[in-house]
């Protein structure tokens, strides 16, 4: 497959799991500003959102992330990273309390936005 479809389906996943979390916290404003972010940076420079989930996500956390290693959360400091982190550092704040359903869907995402990183990156 191409680079294109591996792309498009990074931004499409991330939309999705961005969409998903403000149906869960509709309360939470940062989603939608998440949400618009992400867009942007689709129409404008693809490739910086798929550089920075690899050099600040998968690889320093690719371990944690296969092995779900709930710690990937809980035992960072995201506020000392770049802002860009923000979405992470908002799932510590409610990791802590989602129901083991929840917490999978959330791990699938992480999941699949790591290796469709990997694949748009070997593309």
């Amino acid at each position: 497959m191409s680079r294109k479809v591996f792309l498009d389906a990074f931004f499409n996943q991330f939309l999705s799991f961005l969409g998903e979390l403000k149906e869960m916290y509709p309360e939470d404003p940062d989603f939608s500003g998440f949400q618009t972010a992400i867009t942007l940076i689709r129409n404008t420079n693809p490739m910086l959102a798929v550089n920075y989930i690899k050099s600040e996500v998968v690889d320093p956390f690719q371990d944690k992330i296969v092995a779900r290693d709930e710690s990937f959360f809980m035992d960072q400091d995201y506020t000392q990273k770049n802002a860009d982190m923000n979405v992470i550092y908002k799932l510590k704040e409610y990791v802590k309390g989602m129901s083991p359903a929840s917490k999978e869907v959330v791990w699938q995402y992480i999941e699949l936005l790591m290796k469709l990183t990997l694949k748009v990156l070997e593309n």
